[in-house]
């Protein structure tokens, strides 16, 4: 039994999905929480890498031993922050 064709404009094995409304609110939602991140560690000289590394962490949604993303990110936050502070 042979596999169906392709749909009209798409190669075959092709993974591209469309766009939906769910995914272009996740995107306007983690675009204005990153502006308003960067935003409040303005204020802060050079706290702006620890910032970003706990909204990187925090946006992965990675999970370890059963803790979520959230603890992670509180924990990558204050271990750059740290380590920016005593390399000074």
């Amino acid at each position: 039994m042979s596999a169906p064709p392709p749909a009209a404009g798409r190669p075959r094995g092709s993974a591209t999905r469309p766009i939906t409304a769910g995914i272009v609110t996740a995107l306007v939602g983690l675009t204005s929480s990153f502006a308003v991140v960067l935003t409040a560690v303005s204020v802060v000289d050079g706290g702006w890498p620890a910032a970003v590394g706990a909204l990187l962490v925090a946006a992965s949604g990675v999970a370890l031993l059963g803790i979520s993303a959230a603890f992670w990110a509180l924990v990558a936050g204050l271990v750059v922050g740290a380590a920016l502070h005593l390399g000074r």
